[in-house]
């Protein structure tokens, strides 16, 4: 490093490429901003520096930051063609498709998880808002250990669910109830949609819970403030 900062004090003319192998010397080390102002300095001094503008790509391509690193990889792809250096231009080339590749597996992935904000918890269990039969919400316990979703006997007249029958039920308590049975058209918590399914009705209760019925599609993961579902 010294060695660099040394010759920038000594040398005349065009010092861009030694401040752009500093700039990779502080990379190295992971001083980004030392790094993010010597490729600044070298482009101020030689806007046409291909060789730049790849090492600045490569800083963002560490960061993650797809979209700064595929443009500075094309503005070195430009500035490489110009100057006649074919490698130069189908190492960067190769550089993007691999970058297009990672987003549109992020992308594949991304569709995959449904985040849900926590309203609330119960008993340190989570409560979200879900969706019955695209018009009426309803509040529910993030219960795993619920074989069926359940519904507080309101919401269940909101919906005019009609009753096929009764189902013994093991409730928050402990106790078993003989809790009534029927089908809702859709539940949804965001675009997670399941249709006609089976949910009991528990009178007296004001919060719902979202059973296995529902939840067997997904592996859930429960953060601070959200709840990840991740299609299996």
């Amino acid at each position: 490093m010294a060695d660099f900062s040394a010759l920038l004090e000594t040398e005349w003319g065009d010092t861009s490429e030694i401040y752009c192998l500093r700039s990779q010397a502080y990379q190295q080390l992971n001083d980004l901003d030392s790094a993010f102002q010597d490729l600044a300095n070298a482009l101020y001094i030689n806007p046409e520096n291909s060789e730049c503008y790849r090492v600045r790509g490569d800083i963002y391509r560490g960061l993650k930051d797809w979209e700064e690193a595929i443009s500075n990889y094309r503005r070195a792809i430009s500035l490489s063609l110009e100057q006649g250096n074919q490698f130069n231009y189908k190492k960067l080339q190769a550089k993007i498709a691999e970058i297009e590749r990672k987003i549109e597996r992020e992308k594949q992935e991304a569709s995959r998880i449904i985040r849900v904000p926590i309203k609330s918890r119960h008993g340190g269990t989570p409560i979200i808002e879900v969706l019955f039969n695209d018009c009426v919400t309803c509040d529910m316990v993030l219960d795993t250990g619920a074989g069926i979703v359940c519904v507080p006997e309101e919401i269940a007249r909101s919906l005019n669910i009609v009753f096929i029958g009764n189902q013994p039920l093991r409730v928050a308590d402990g106790s078993v109830t003989n809790a009534p049975i029927g089908y809702v058209r859709s539940v949804a918590i965001q675009q997670a949609k399941a249709e006609n399914l089976e949910v009991a009705i528990l009178p007296r209760y004001s919060t719902g819970l979202l059973g296995q019925n529902y939840l067997w599609r997904y592996d859930v993961r429960i953060l601070q403030t959200e709840v990840e579902l991740y299609l299996r």
